[in-house]
């Protein structure tokens, strides 16, 4: 059975001094109606920390078998963590917007700050495919030898401050 998660809205407060803010729902995907046309009621879009507790669930049963099942929900989790930024979020609103890396921040996270670096090298090759390893030399170098996409910083670290509360409330459900 996957993990199904509740439907939550966070304040986000853009003067966090005056404590004026508004609710925030992010989501993973947007959905299509029936004929095909997109549906722009986001009452009927899959919240992002619903599809990283399901990916993470699902991983997790796909990895026991090879030993990996905590290495594998942990790349669940946060193999989209970049669409916490909010260029993703206005991206499934506005479709002209394109070029937005949404897995470089998860796998940063895993690599640099986890220090899991075949997490680091999954996330990054579930979306980019896994190139072949040099040796043991790729496996070393996993952080820096991700994609170019992958090596971006500002891309990396733009979500990261929209991710944390997220994840760090994932990490209790698992």
């Amino acid at each position: 059975m996957l993990v199904m998660g509740q439907a939550r809205r966070y304040k986000h407060f853009d003067n966090v001094a005056e404590g004026i803010g508004h609710d925030l729902n992010y989501y993973a995907h947007t959905a299509v109606r029936s004929d095909g046309t997109p549906d722009l009621d986001t009452a009927n879009w899959q919240l992002l920390s619903t599809h990283l507790r399901n990916v993470a669930e699902l991983a997790k049963r796909f990895g026991k078998p090879l030993g990996l099942a905590a290495e594998a929900e942990l790349a669940g989790q946060l193999h989209d963590l970049g669409k916490y930024s909010k260029r993703f979020q206005a991206r499934l609103h506005d479709n002209t917007i394109h070029g937005i890396n949404h897995w470089a921040a998860g796998s940063a996270h895993a690599g640099e700050t986890l220090k899991q670096l075949a997490v680091a090298f999954a996330v990054d090759g579930h979306h980019t495919g896994i190139p072949p390893l040099d040796g043991n030399q790729g496996k070393q170098e996993a952080p820096s030898g991700l994609s170019a996409r992958g090596r971006d910083k500002k891309a990396q670290h733009s979500a990261l401050p929209e991710y944390r509360h997220e994840f760090e409330q994932m990490q209790c459900y698992c």
